[in-house]
């Protein structure tokens, strides 16, 4: 293995180191170690060579991945998912940056990572795929030694990148028409109706009468996009009209159009269109229409 670090974390980070079982070794996914790092700005990862793959869950701040030829920033609520054999770099891009890893090995992880082949190694996590559930529950098991919690890590680690390899696969599918259209449709407009609303997935399933996961899958497949990714829309198409025509600052425009915290609104703002809400009222102000 080949590795150059700067391991600056604050004393919050922890990692978990985990002994399989001669039994669990044969298991088609294992987990290795597990952890959590709140690292500052002079953090890095530099490495390649190391026989394992490796998942990151962005939390708060920014981190910046270079892998295979690309750059990928890691905003919150952001995955990557790569493969430790290749020479890769990531680093504090806006301290402190806080996410959580994992180190997994194992018979069944080649054939699923080959779906990431010539696909971004970073992508946003819907909060339906329950990212912080699953870390938590890998981390209990990961403290125990026993047979059963290495069936439970195979289980779950399993689980987790099949539903990553699904949520790439879902990225690169052609949008078809579902049969279900007209129910879908009206899911859509309930949600233009209630944007500003503390809604849920199940509520706006219930639109469609359908079950909560069916109706992901082809509210995804009619839009392009999970039905929280609709809200999400909805909400900043309405900020930008009230921060282009409306007097109001920031935290109120915030409130308006369905988030509880501003910093939300800012975080969604800026991942949207590169810029702060109040950057880009500025730049409406000094280049209006």
């Amino acid at each position: 293995m080949k590795l150059q670090a700067n391991m600056d974390l604050l004393t919050a980070s922890y990692s978990i180191e985990h002994t399989t079982s001669a039994t669990g070794i044969r298991l088609p996914f294992r987990c290795q170690s597990i952890g959590y790092f709140l690292a500052g700005s002079k953090y890095f990862t530099d490495r390649s060579e190391l026989p394992t793959f490796f998942v990151g869950y962005g939390i708060s701040g920014s981190g910046i991945l270079r892998y295979r030829g690309g750059e990928y920033r890691i905003a919150a609520g952001d995955v990557f998912f790569i493969s430790c054999q290749a020479h890769q770099y990531y680093a504090t891009d806006a301290a402190p940056w806080e996410f959580r890893w994992m180190h997994f090995n194992g018979i069944g992880c080649d054939s699923l990572f080959e779906i990431f082949e010539n696909r971004p190694f970073v992508f946003s996590a819907a909060p339906e795929m329950g990212m912080k559930e699953r870390f938590d529950f890998l981390e209990v098991q990961m403290r125990q030694s026993t047979l059963k919690s290495d069936l439970l890590l195979s289980e779950a680690v399993g689980a987790l990148l099949s539903e990553l390899c699904l949520k790439q696969l879902d990225l690169f599918e052609v949008p078809r028409q579902p049969e279900n259209n007209n129910d879908i449709a009206a899911a859509a407009a309930y949600i233009q109706l209630h944007y500003y609303e503390p809604l849920s997935v199940t509520e706006v399933a219930q639109q469609s009468h359908l079950s909560k996961y069916y109706f992901i899958r082809l509210f995804r497949q009619s839009f392009g996009c999970t039905p929280y990714q609709f809200v999400i829309q909805k909400r900043l198409e309405e900020a930008k009209r009230l921060l282009h025509n409306a007097d109001l600052t920031v935290e109120e425009i915030a409130y308006h159009v369905g988030y509880g915290n501003p910093g939300n609104l800012i975080r969604d703002f800026r991942k949207n269109t590169g810029m702060t809400p109040g950057s880009y009222r500025l730049l409406e102000t000094a280049f209006p229409e």
